[in-house]
């Protein structure tokens, strides 16, 4: 699954910087109102008691997600938590990935739902974390994987915030049939590739 997400062009409370690894620093070094809550999210993981730490922004500085994923374990299901600039949005590195600040990792879904839902809930915002489904721990039970996949989609319908759409994936097996996705394992090399091709038209457009 595609984990860097690409900035909005000319958008609004966007913060670009380069990797400092300092949670909460802005280019401005201005008063950042959020660091508050922020604290109040990523505190929110020391609750679990199944979840462990991978990756810690305040210890390691900002490694950039291509060297956290090195660290990513088969079969665990992963929380990663990005910073968030003053306005609730992502604050961008100097490669324009979103800067994360922590990544837990579980073999409890259910935990992994709880951490991201409540990281939303008590930063406001969206972008404060990404849940990612580890697609080995579904089996061949393809439908349960895409209701995983979509769980951040029901939230945001759950869970509204303005300026906010999380696109959800059909889960109707026929459709998937017909691309020839049968598996979770199947679903994951077809958004990969999905991925890999939009990134292609945009260096050839650019």
């Amino acid at each position: 699954m595609g984990l860097v997400s690409t900035p909005p062009e000319g958008g609004q409370g966007v913060i670009q910087r380069q990797a400092s690894g300092l949670i909460g620093e802005t280019a401005a070094q201005a008063p950042d109102p959020g660091k508050d809550r922020q604290a109040e999210r990523i505190s929110i993981m020391t609750n679990s008691t199944t979840a462990r730490v991978i990756f810690d922004a305040t210890t390691e500085g900002n490694l950039g997600i291509d060297a956290i994923a090195q660290r990513f374990t088969p079969g665990q299901h992963r929380v990663i938590f990005n910073e968030l600039d003053e306005t609730g949005g992502h604050v961008w590195d100097w490669d324009n990935s979103a800067i994360v600040c922590k990544v837990i990792e579980t073999s409890d879904f259910a935990e992994a739902q709880r951490l991201h839902r409540e990281a939303v809930i008590a930063s406001d915002s969206h972008a404060a974390a990404k849940l990612a489904p580890a697609a080995e721990a579904f089996g061949d039970d393809l439908a349960a994987y895409l209701r995983a996949v979509n769980t951040e989609a029901r939230l945001s319908e759950e869970l509204p915030r303005h300026g906010t759409w999380i696109g959800a994936l059909t889960e109707d097996p026929a459709h998937w049939a017909e691309m020839g996705v049968k598996t979770p394992a199947d679903l994951d090399a077809y958004l990969q590739g999905c991925f890999e091709r939009e990134m292609q038209k945009e260096m050839m457009a650019g």
